[in-house]
C-alpha cells in the first residue's frame, strides 16, 4: 500500500513521522478500559520553519484490545 507523501502546510518540506500509542480510559473516574489506539504523527523537521517539531497530522493506524 502506497502512502501519500505529506508536506508541511507552511514551508512545503516533506514531514517526518513517529508512532504514538494512546490508552483510552473510562469516564467518570472508571479505571482504564484496556483499549489503546496507535497513531502515526507527522511533524515538520525543517528548523527554519515556524512549524518546526509541531504535529501537523495525526492518523490512527490500529486499534488494540
Amino acid at each position: 500500500m502506497a502512502r501519500d507523501i505529506k508536506v508541511c502546510d507552511n514551508c512545503g518540506k516533506t514531514l517526518a513521522e513517529r508512532v504514538e500509542e494512546e490508552v483510552r480510559t473510562g469516564t467518570s473516574g472508571d479505571s482504564s478500559t484496556g483499549l489503546c489506539v496507535t497513531y502515526r504523527v507527522w511533524f515538520c523537521m525543517n528548523p527554519e520553519c515556524v512549524m518546526h517539531n509541531a504535529d501537523v497530522y495525526k492518523e490512527p493506524i490500529a486499534d488494540a484490545r
